[in-house]
């Protein structure tokens, strides 16, 4: 999801300050539309749905690794 508002900090910024923050241990990060500081209380559902799609998709790569063999099953 994008925001309709000018970003003031570049996306590879971005993303290497989350690489470095989570030692690398970040699985993914979403943008919730429209919103800035304090998302979940200014777009409670908004930051729902993210939560419920990043889940989604983590799901669907962890079976995937499963399944041909890159980790063994849990």
């Amino acid at each position: 999801m994008e925001s309709h508002y000018a970003d003031l900090i570049p996306h590879y910024y971005k993303e290497d300050l989350l690489k470095v923050a989570t030692r690398g241990l970040q699985v993914s990060s979403r943008q919730v539309s429209g919103a800035g500081h304090m998302t979940m209380h200014t777009h409670p559902r908004g930051t729902a749905e993210a939560i419920v799609a990043s889940l989604v998709h983590d799901t669907v790569r962890l079976r995937l690794a499963v399944k041909t063999g890159v980790i063994a099953k849990l």
